[in-house]
């Protein structure tokens, strides 16, 4: 199906051009009135004005839902849903961050996507992506419904060389929680870690 884009000035040509079209039928039907025309030929004249000014409505009305169709303007917005405050301070027993549920789960999700794999720099930083959305996805499912997930991952080539990663937060300690493992083959190396920080 072949769309085309509608824009404003054209929509405001075409209805200035139909206006015109409307104010020179009253016009000309004011000139027969003067020469005597009967009210019958009035009337059909009027009708016609009418009937072209229906016309330039519906025209107008159609082509501004095809431009939001076609612009995707025509999707419902979602409802505003007012929350009641909790007035919670903490997650409880069962909503706290689970390190060592995570740091299985990152275990699992680092083994079966690099196992047996060779560093290649032209698909790592893709892999890194991928496998960062991956884990945080999983995490969200894990039932942390109060906090927020931050999924870091870093893949590096095996070289013989030194390396030290390191990080820096602002978080409560009671309620905010981190998981990171290491997984290593033949000639790369990756270390992933999840954040958790509780958000009310």
């Amino acid at each position: 199906m072949n769309q085309r884009k509608i824009s404003v000035s054209s929509v405001r040509r075409f209805v200035s051009s139909e206006r015109k079209e409307f104010t020179s039928s009253l016009h000309h039907d004011t000139i027969k009135e003067e020469d005597g025309i009967v009210s019958k030929s009035k009337t059909r004249t009027h009708a016609t004005a009418l009937g072209n000014f229906r016309r330039v409505s519906r025209s107008v009305s159609l082509m501004g839902i095809a431009g939001k169709i076609m612009t995707g303007q025509d999707k419902p917005s979602k409802p505003k849903v007012n929350m009641e405050n909790t007035y919670k301070m903490s997650p409880g027993v069962y909503g706290r961050f689970n390190r060592p549920r995570v740091e299985r789960m990152l275990d699992n999700i680092l083994s079966k996507h690099l196992e047996g794999k060779s560093y290649d720099p032209k698909t790592a930083p893709s892999l890194t992506l991928n496998i960062a959305e991956i884990i945080k996805e999983k995490a969200k499912l894990m039932g942390f419904e109060r906090h927020k997930i931050i999924a870091n991952v870093v893949i590096g080539s095996v070289a013989d060389q030194g390396m030290e990663i390191s990080s820096r937060c602002l978080w409560d300690t009671k309620n905010d929680g981190f998981a990171t493992t290491y997984f290593r083959t033949g000639s790369l190396f990756a270390v992933a870690t999840v954040y958790g920080v509780y958000f009310e």
